[in-house]
């Protein structure tokens, strides 16, 4: 069964790494073949078979003129460009960056950032069908010069997304929200809409991935009923993300929401509540909190930084005091930089980091910390003593540790900072 159609990206590694100009890969055409079989009027057969040498009839010097920006001045450039539906989207970046992948994941970051717009974001990034990347890069000084060329294909047309945001706000329009309608009556009366009016689809058209298919067909898959919402909680000023991942049951690639309210986050699947509503029965994945059963997040939702971006609740709506989940608070502590008060010959001296059950040090005569020359010390208090020095130059870091859950869990390392010699 098909549940959710992700955007695919293929990184197709045709670097040409030169120091004057970009050279972009030759465009090799097919080898023709020319082959003949006719019966001419005596009847006897005439084949002729044979080749041609290829000739490549594709100029391309490059462009010499281009403007080369940061990833975030390129992204910004291109996001425009998915935006209104080109097929063929070419960046030009500037940056100290020599890994590729990295460079096109901060890029794609930029494109599908999220902001108030309800058709940009998670709306878009799931309406792209499919990307394809290839890319031409030079090195002059410290900096790589990348251009990068992206084919893409969608899902909906620009007219089919006129249609889709007519008749969405068609029917916001009969929700009658106002200034005084809270959160949660907001929410509510959004999802309560899509499980009443959208079933799931079946067929094996592309377009049941969409919010379209939601919203003027009536029938989706889960990837329509989730961004049919997103665009919906948008329109009506909620905090929203689409979240992929599996369906534990089935093993399924899956997606559903989460929403905000108040100062936190709750998780919503409409595509397994409106089956729940067919049958009469009720809601049991509206405002969940971060345990939310049958369901596991792709990697790249499950971070520390996105938790960060988007803290849980740690319950369900309405069962008690709205606290932050376990991931949300591990997330907050594990992303801490701790900073030194101060550091001499004698000391150090910790500035007091939140919730924190101790502290662990490194000092060392190297300043990658290679086991052979460092000791590692723990301690409670805010300042350790160092002990026994020898009269060389020193590098130190330390870290603030807690426990949850049964576990020990660190913040990042401090700055490191030098001890001098004696």
């Amino acid at each position: 069964m098909n549940i959710i159609k992700r955007t695919i990206i293929f990184i197709i590694v045709s670097s040409c790494t030169v120091t004057a100009s970009i050279s972009s890969p030759s465009n090799k055409l097919a080898v023709a073949y020319a082959a003949q079989n006719t019966n001419n009027s005596m009847g006897h057969n005439l084949i002729t078979n044979g080749s041609l040498p290829v000739r490549n009839n594709k100029l391309e010097a490059g462009n010499l003129f281009a403007t080369y920006g940061t990833v975030t001045e390129a992204g910004k450039l291109a996001r425009e460009e998915v935006y209104n539906h080109k097929t063929k989207v070419i960046s030009y970046i500037k940056t100290k960056e020599s890994n590729i992948s990295t460079v096109v994941k901060k890029l794609e970051k930029v494109i599908y950032e999220e902001s108030d717009s309800c058709d940009k974001g998670d709306f878009m990034l799931w309406h792209v069908d499919t990307s394809a990347t290839s890319y031409g890069v030079r090195k002059a000084g410290s900096y790589y010069y990348y251009t990068i060329m992206s084919l893409y294909s969608y899902l909906l047309t620009l007219d089919q997304l006129k249609e889709l945001d007519t008749r969405v706000n068609s029917i916001m329009s009969g929700f009658h929200f106002t200034s005084s309608t809270t959160e949660y009556d907001k929410v509510k009366t959004i999802y309560d809409y899509i499980c009443t009016h959208v079933k799931y689809s079946n067929d094996s058209t592309m377009i049941k991935y969409t919010a379209y298919a939601a919203a003027i067909n009536g029938k989706a898959v889960c990837q329509g009923y989730a961004t049919l919402f997103y665009m919906m909680c948008k329109k009506a000023g909620l905090g929203v993300r689409v979240i992929p991942g599996i369906a534990e049951q089935s093993g399924e690639q899956h997606g559903w929401n989460i929403v905000k309210i108040g100062n936190l986050y709750y998780n919503v699947d409409a595509t397994w509540d409106a089956a729940n509503y067919e049958k009469e029965k009720q809601y049991i994945c509206f405002l969940k909190g971060d345990k939310f059963p049958l369901h596991t997040r792709w990697d790249d939702y499950a971070t520390a930084e996105f938790y960060l971006s988007y803290p849980m609740a740690k319950n369900a709506y309405g069962t008690g005091n709205a606290t932050i989940s376990n991931n949300t608070a591990k997330s907050k502590f594990t992303l801490i930089k701790p900073k030194f008060k101060k550091v001499t010959r004698k000391k150090a001296v910790f500035k007091k980091v939140s919730s924190a059950k101790g502290y662990q040090i490194k000092y060392s005569t190297k300043k990658n910390f290679g086991a052979k020359y460092t000791k590692t010390k723990r301690t409670k208090k805010l300042t350790y003593k160092f002990k026994k020095l020898k009269k060389k130059k020193y590098f130190t870091k330390f870290r603030a540790y807690t426990t949850m859950s049964g576990k020990k869990i660190y913040t990042k390392w401090s700055k490191i900072k030098k001890i001098k010699k004696s």
